[in-house]
């Protein structure tokens, strides 16, 4: 049953202790249905007592926590977001056993934004600091207070493996967590590498542990193995290597200057390839995640999902990421998962802060004024979306609101404006300068391209008015 903001009542912000069920209370409920087994019958009714909270958990929320991060992963290439065919069967199945955020957006549109968005839970203007694109001005994350340094400091044994280097030391995206690892490997070692990790930290008694993977698939170049790449056969060659970045540069520049005929066929190459990492990094995760069972490592552990951003294939005049803060690059899957998790879906506008509020709310921990973030299920029902990124375009500003969205670009001072319930691929652009819905929009927006102009001084704002 889909949760509304208007059928669920607001709770608190922060959470505190109290809302995880006290372990006398806990052990009433196990003792009683132990009672009940010995005693054989009169018991059917008897179940442990859901948590007051969201995501909300029978009996007790779970002591660890498991974050997996997956690259590039364009939603509307699931089967539950309208994909043709189920590319990822089991990611997918265990969503439908989880608690879903079904309008969950990255609040940027590549990697390095969106790991700062988590690990802060807040968004640029908030923080005080814009990750940059260009390589001129490009530098490691300040010093700020990390959702793993206060998981850290709430007595959990923190760990982060990666596969992508925006998640590393070097960009300082792994502040805060006492073991991290970075290194160009498929999913599946990453895995392995958390598991190790973990199983070696409980043998040193560490009882609670915070283990963050990121995985890299499906992103660009697209190569799984040849078994994933049937599809290919079926279609005429390409004078491009698909399986190298550079031929994907290659493709980049020259897309716009082909006919149509031949931009499909390379735009199917692409496809075939982007869908077949898909297919393969589902494969790696239902095999890890058997291990993982196996060794007894999901029992007691909150497992959180999310996407760091999407993926152009020409939607938008585009190919690849870091372009525009368009649906498909924006668009983003989250979901938590556990044994004793109450499914649920919920429907109302969340980000990437909104995880690091939600976990840090489920640990009973305050959120500092740092976070910007609100624990999902908590936030007004008026509160927008707002995106942002200084990436290959430039800076580019977005905001969410009553199901309109404006999008404002720096280096032009273009604006796009979408109806989003009768329009949700954008396509239809609606902007102009006396429409209702882009006054109101630019309203909310403008404040906070005040505020980025003051944290990326290489760049000024073109024409800022509605």
């Amino acid at each position: 049953m889909d949760r509304h903001l208007a059928e669920l009542p607001l709770r608190a912000a922060r959470l505190d202790p109290s809302h995880r069920p006290a372990p006398t209370g806990s052990r009433k409920v196990r003792l009683g249905l132990a009672a009940c087994l010995f005693a054989g019958s009169g018991c059917a009714s008897i179940q442990p007592e859901p948590t007051d909270t969201f995501p909300s958990f029978r009996d007790r929320i779970p002591s660890n926590v498991l974050m997996v991060s997956i690259e590039t992963l364009r939603r509307d290439h699931l089967a539950r977001y309208g994909a043709r065919e189920a590319f990822m069967p089991f990611l997918e199945g265990l969503a439908a056993e989880g608690v879903v955020l079904d309008a969950h957006r990255s609040c940027t549109n590549w990697t390095f934004p969106a790991a700062f968005c988590y690990a802060t839970g807040a968004d640029a203007t908030h923080a005080g600091w814009v990750p940059r694109y260009d390589a001129e001005t490009r530098a490691p994350m300040p010093d700020l207070p990390t959702l793993a340094a206060w998981l850290s400091e709430a007595g959990f044994h923190t760990m982060l493996f990666s596969t992508m280097s925006w998640l590393s030391s070097q960009w300082n995206t792994d502040a805060g967590f006492q073991e991290s690892t970075c290194e160009g490997a498929q999913a599946s070692v990453v895995w392995t590498h958390g598991l190790e990790a973990v199983e070696t930290a409980r043998a040193r008694g560490v009882d609670r542990w915070f283990l963050h993977l990121h995985l890299k698939e499906p992103h660009s170049p697209y190569t799984p193995p040849e078994a994933y790449l049937g599809g290919l056969e079926a279609l005429e060659p390409i004078p491009y290597d698909l399986s190298t970045m550079e031929g994907h540069d290659e493709v980049r520049a020259v897309l716009g200057t082909l006919s149509e005929d031949e931009r499909r066929l390379v735009l199917a190459h692409v496809r075939v390839r982007y869908e077949g990492e898909m297919r393969w990094l589902d494969d790696q995760l239902r095999e890890a995640w058997q291990t993982f069972q196996a060794r007894g490592l999901l029992d007691d552990t909150l497992v959180v999902f999310w996407s760091d951003h999407g993926e152009q294939f020409w939607d938008h005049g585009e190919i690849g990421h870091a372009h525009d803060l368009h649906v498909e690059e924006t668009d983003a899957l989250a979901f938590f998962w556990a044994r004793n998790i109450l499914p649920d879906t919920w429907d109302g506008l969340t980000a990437h802060p909104d995880l690091t509020a939600t976990l840090l709310a489920l640990e009973g921990i305050d959120s500092p004024p740092e976070v910007s973030g609100l624990p999902v299920g908590t936030a007004p029902q008026d509160r927008p979306w707002l995106g942002w990124t200084a990436a290959r375009l430039g800076p580019v500003q977005a905001v969410v609101l009553d199901g309109f969205k404006l999008i404002y670009r720096w280096k032009k001072g273009d604006k796009e404006l979408y109806d989003l319930k009768a329009d949700p691929t954008e396509t239809v652009d609606l902007y102009a300068p006396d429409h209702p819905e882009a006054i109101r929009l630019w309203e909310r927006l403008l404040p906070e391209v005040e505020a980025m102009a003051s944290l990326v001084p290489e760049y000024t704002p073109f024409d800022p008015g509605p």
